[in-house]
Order: C-alpha cells, then sequence, then structure tokens
C-alpha cells in the first residue's frame, strides 16, 4: 500500500490554505517521514522556536502529529526529550473531509441567506420590485402580486445581483476544491496504512548533514527498554525485572580487599580530631568516643566488614531485652499492688468479725435494777449462806449494776406547799 495519494492530498490542501513556510513543512515531512524539530529548524533555516510555532497552528488543524520520547546524548547518563514531526495520514484526511463539508455548508447559507431578499419582476415589463414594496401591491385570486403597470403577475426576481453573486460564490469555490475533492474521492478507493510515529521513524529518511558540521558533534541516543518504554519511548507491556543475590562468602578476595581498603580510607577521612579522643584535662586519658572509635578500627581490622554493624545489632537487640524487662517491672508492680489490695480487704474482714464477737460478750451480760436512796450506790446483799448474790449467779455471767436516780416527785411536793395562794 503506498502513500502517494495521501501525500498528494495533503500537498494540495496546503498549498490551498496555507502561507509558504506552512508548505514547506508539509513538503519536508512528506519526503522525510519524522523529523526531530532541531533537524526540521535545519532544513527551512529558521529557529527552532519558529519551527515550533509554525507546527502548532499545523497541529491545531490536524495537519501534523508530535511525539516527544528521551534521548541520550553521548557523554551523558541522564536522558533529554526530543520532539518529533510526522503525519498521520489518517487522522489528517479525516480533518481535511471535515473542513471541506464545513466549508461548502458555510457558503451555500451565505448563498441561501441572500436569496430571501432578491425580490420579485415582471415578465413583461421587466420592472423590478423590492419586498418591502411588493406588499403594497394588488393581489390575484392565486395569491400573486400585480404589477402596477401592467397588472400581470411577479414572479421571483432570479437575475438579482444577490442571486448572481450567490451563484458565482459556489462555482468559484467548486473550481478552486476540484483537485481535493477528486483525490479525497481516490482516497476513499484504497486502504490508507497506518502511518504512527513508529512506523515514520522506522521508514524516515535521514536527513543530510550539514558539510560545515563538526565531524566530533555529540549524537543522541534514544532510551531503549528503559523505564518499560519501547524504542518509540511508549509504555511497553513486558518488562524485564533482573535480581542479582551475592554473599560475602561469594565474593573473591580481591573484591574483600578492595571493599577492605575503601572502607579504611573512609573511616581514616571520617576519623574523629584529637581533642574528642582523648582527655584536655588529663593527659593521655582517652574518652568515650575514643574508647568507641578504637573499638571500630579494632573490628575493621579484623576482617573490614560488617563486625562493627553486627556489634550495633547486638547492642539494640540488649536494649530491646531491657525494654522487656523493663515490661516485667510495670507487670511485678500492677501485681504487687493487686496483693496489697487484698491484704487490705482481708483486714477488713476480720475487724468486722473482731466487732461481732464483742457484740455476742454485750448479750452474755444481765442487767440488775437494784433501788438506791439518795446516793448512787450499789448494794449487795449476802445471802443466807455468807455468799453475795454475785456468787450466786450462775457460772459465765455476771451482773451488771444499774444505777436508778431517785424520783424527784415529793421534792417537786413540798416546794409547792411552801407557796400559798393569797
Amino acid at each position: 500500500m503506498s502513500l502517494d495519494v495521501p501525500k498528494a492530498l495533503v500537498r494540495t490542501v496546503a498549498r490551498a490554505f496555507y502561507d509558504t513556510r506552512h508548505i514547506l513543512v508539509i513538503d519536508a515531512l512528506a519526503i522525510h517521514g519524522a523529523l526531530r524539530d532541531d533537524e526540521l529548524a535545519r532544513l527551512l533555516g529558521l529557529v527552532t522556536k519558529e519551527v515550533h510555532k509554525l507546527c502548532g497552528r499545523l497541529k491545531e488543524d490536524r495537519m501534523l502529529a508530535v511525539h516527544s520520547r528521551p534521548e541520550q546524548k553521548d557523554g551523558q547518563q541522564r536522558p533529554v526529550n526530543r520532539t518529533y514531526y510526522y503525519i498521520e495520514y489518517r487522522s489528517t484526511i479525516d480533518g481535511i473531509k471535515y473542513r471541506v463539508y464545513m466549508m461548502g455548508e458555510l457558503v451555500r447559507r451565505s448563498v441561501n441567506n441572500g436569496n430571501d431578499t432578491k425580490g420579485y419582476v415582471c415578465p413583461h415589463c421587466a420592472k423590478r420590485f423590492a419586498v418591502l414594496d411588493a406588499v403594497t401591491l394588488d393581489i390575484d385570486d392565486a395569491g400573486m402580486f400585480l404589477c402596477d403597470r401592467c397588472t400581470n403577475a411577479l414572479v421571483d426576481d432570479e437575475e438579482s445581483a444577490e442571486t448572481k453573486l450567490g451563484h458565482e460564490k459556489i462555482q468559484r469555490m467548486n473550481r478552486q476544491l476540484e483537485k481535493i475533492e477528486r483525490l479525497l474521492r481516490e482516497v476513499d478507493t484504497i486502504q490508507v496504512p497506518l502511518n504512527d510515529f513508529e512506523h515514520a521513524i522506522a521508514n524516515a529518511v535521514p536527513v543530510p548533514k550539514d558539510k560545515n558540521a563538526l565531524a566530533s558533534a555529540a549524537q543522541f541516543v534514544p532510551v531503549t527498554g528503559g523505564a518499560g518504554r519501547n524504542a518509540a519511548g511508549k509504555p511497553s507491556n513486558s518488562t524485564a525485572i533482573e535480581i542479582s543475590i551475592t554473599s560475602s562468602s561469594e565474593k573473591t578476595a580481591e573484591e574483600l580487599r578492595a571493599e577492605q581498603l575503601r572502607k579504611q580510607q573512609q573511616a581514616e577521612k571520617n576519623a574523629l580530631p584529637v581533642w574528642h579522643t582523648q582527655s584536655t584535662v588529663t593527659p593521655g586519658q582517652i574518652t568515650n568516643a575514643g574508647i568507641k572509635e578504637a573499638a571500630e578500627r579494632a573490628a575493621r581490622e579484623k576482617d573490614g566488614i560488617g563486625i562493627a554493624r553486627r556489634e550495633a545489632e547486638a547492642e539494640e537487640r540488649n536494649s530491646t531485652q531491657q525494654d522487656g524487662a523493663g515490661g516485667d517491672a510495670i507487670a511485678q508492680y500492677y501485681a504487687a499492688l493487686a496483693a496489697q489490695k487484698a491484704q487490705e480487704e482481708a483486714d477488713e474482714r476480720d475487724e468486722d468479725s473482731d466487732e461481732e464477737d464483742e457484740d455476742e460478750e454485750d448479750e452474755e451480760f444481765e442487767d440488775l435494777e437494784i433501788a438506791s436512796g439518795a446516793a448512787n450506790t450499789a448494794v449487795v446483799t449476802p445471802a443466807a449462806n455468807g455468799e453475795s448474790e454475785e456468787d450466786e449467779l450462775p457460772p459465765g455471767k455476771k451482773a451488771k449494776v444499774v444505777n436508778n436516780p431517785a424520783p424527784a416527785a415529793e421534792e417537786d411536793s413540798d416546794e409547792e406547799v411552801d407557796f400559798e395562794d393569797v
């Protein structure tokens, strides 16, 4: 499948609707297939900024397509995004069809608007009437306007200036679009091949190098296979991941020696000054920082790799165990607190039982009512056998003396006798 007909169509449209510099851009892309922005600028003799401006207008009209991909310059590790221009003929042909259709609709709409105001003419006397003038004329039975000169029916004025101008406009448009419409009909009879960036860059014609350019100029190489992208810079579905796992035992003696030397040089660079490792008050006394650094130096001298790190990990594990011991101390504290609370509850229960025993002892005593005179004294009368009443009580019972005060009723009556009513 050839692109000759689509290329001819695109070039024809460019020459019909664009200026010279846009035409040159389309011709360059039709010849080379795909061009980088700096290459296109060199072909046109323009700066890159002007090329971007020209291609921006063509991109809006769907006359070309833009693609960016990362490329790596010789001697640099960081890739740079480069802009490429190419023509995607399928989308460009669709855009041309749409623009031709809209142009024809616009011209026909303007012509129809002119026909609405073309007026009337008398076929006998050739007198012309405007639309507003015809309103004042007489109307026959068929609803036609009558000429005020010969009383004949008027017809539409097909020969008016507006009608002639509209017909000329349509004819001129058909003449100008005749070649484009013919190419569009030819394109409809063929199958336009796909021309995306991958096909365009693969079939691109290289730009000849400038004779004055330096031979040692830096070259840009596309980044392939990096970050899941293919040669066109698009994301790739297949991603290759390679993982290599090695241990220190698998390393050769030279690698271990080189690593040990590198670590030793790095440690010498990072060594603490003397006033940090030795005391400035007591000469010759080593500080804590000096002791730690000496231990690390000894570890490096032992095998050069991993000893200090393993010791640090051991210290971290010890600190973790100490933290766990702190958790056990907290648990012991709460256990002691619970035991203390249980002891307090047991003490309370003991006190309650003592109070109950005292109440029972109080119930064992008997109340004896012993009458006394003026003095509140307890009198114990001996029994017949010479023993007191207290001795006669049954064992386990004790006499409880109750002092009952003598009634004072007689004294109150004596006081009332002293007073006489006069």
